[in-house]
């Protein structure tokens, strides 16, 4: 391509056609001289190269790209005003109307929603409210399955594949803090070495009371979770260690604690313990789901025959709609006269039908 845009064609005699074209004798004049030809510049060339590899790699330069010039003072014009992005953290792809089924339900229903795909597991979901937006950005975490979902709010000056999913919006648990860190003033700067702190769970004082301190956090999926937070004593001079558990966390590797993919595929597999467990076992670092534990056990009671105190006896049988067990009415035997004896049927034992054993 010329300068001004028109091609030019070398022809079998050296000569070249085209209103801005460069001879192919000048051009081997110049690689000669241990210089490079591109378009009208003259290049420092490899001494070691040949001709014809030169002459591959020639390369004319093309006319300048005009600028448009565009008013920016509105750069939301034309886009969703309330909008989220969102990631899959999933080992597969996955359709935009298997994404929709899931989100629909999970979010309660918006009116007006509408779920975009934007490229491998990724998505824009448009909303009518900025209500909407609000209670879903801070309603997480969000779930497919066991795959985490990580959200961004929308912003229009920003191309899809520059968005940064980073980060997961988690409930964590610090346990066995004392009383004097169990505040807003100690307890937000304790709970920020587990990530960004967006809730503390403190009452109108400012103050948390039990077992644990409960923050919400947004942890880096590019960093193990942590298992554990440090404090220091300055007057004593000690560091006391406080364990760290998390809520309905998604799927994660107990080998690395890395949010996104489960140890089984882990490029970095660890050792096991003398228990057998890895060091982000769920036990360590999950709070277990009461629901599927009171399942569990009402499950294993009911197995073991220790579920319930009223389970029926040998020849009993339960009446649905009481709760005692009732037992079997014993059956009434009627007497007949002599004269139905006489003309009444044989059985298969030969004696008179509705009689009484003797």
């Amino acid at each position: 391509m010329a300068e001004d845009g028109t091609a030019a064609a070398v022809n079998v005699s050296g000569t070249a056609t085209g209103s801005n074209s460069v001879s192919r004798n000048s051009v081997v004049a110049e690689a000669s001289r241990g210089k490079r030809i591109v378009g009208h510049a003259t290049l420092e060339a490899d001494p070691s190269d040949g001709v014809v590899a030169m002459m591959g790699r020639l390369k004319l330069t093309s006319r300048k790209a005009k600028t448009l010039v565009m008013d920016d003072e509105d750069d939301a014009k034309g886009c969703p005003d309330w909008a989220i992005v969102g990631k899959v953290l999933a080992p597969n792809p996955l359709h935009i109307e298997t994404i929709k089924a899931v989100l629909r339900p999970a979010w309660g229903n918006p009116k007006g929603m509408i779920v975009r795909p934007m490229g491998s597991n990724l998505f824009l979901a448009e909303l009518e409210s900025k209500a909407d937006r609000d209670r879903i950005m801070k309603g997480g975490p969000w779930m497919m399955g066991k795959n985490a979902i990580l959200l961004k709010e929308f912003d229009p000056r920003i191309k899809s594949a520059d968005v940064v999913f980073d980060s997961l919006l988690v409930w964590a648990r610090i346990h066995n803090l004392p009383y004097n860190l169990m505040n807003t003033e100690r307890g937000t700067p304790l709970a920020g070495m587990i990530g960004r702190v967006e809730f503390l769970d403190v009452d109108e004082n400012g103050r948390a009371w039990g077992e644990y301190l409960r923050a919400r956090v947004q942890v880096d999926v590019a960093e193990p979770l942590m298992r554990c937070v440090a404090v220091g004593s300055s007057r004593l001079r000690t560091t006391v260690y406080y364990e760290v558990k998390y809520e309905k966390l998604p799927m994660y590797c107990f080998s690395c604690g890395l949010i996104g993919h489960s140890s089984l595929v882990c490029p970095t597999p660890a050792s096991r313990d003398e228990d057998g467990k890895l060091p982000w076992d769920s036990d360590r670092v999950c709070i277990p789901d009461q629901k599927k534990k009171e399942q569990r056990s009402s499950s294993h009671g009911l197995k073991s025959g220790q579920g319930s105190s009223t389970q029926p006896a040998v020849g009993e049988t339960r009446n649905p709609e009481a709760s005692s067990p009732v037992k079997p009415r014993k059956q009434r035997v009627w007497k007949t006269s002599t004269a139905h004896k006489e003309t009444g049927a044989k059985g298969d034992t030969g004696r008179t039908a509705g009689t009484k054993r003797k």
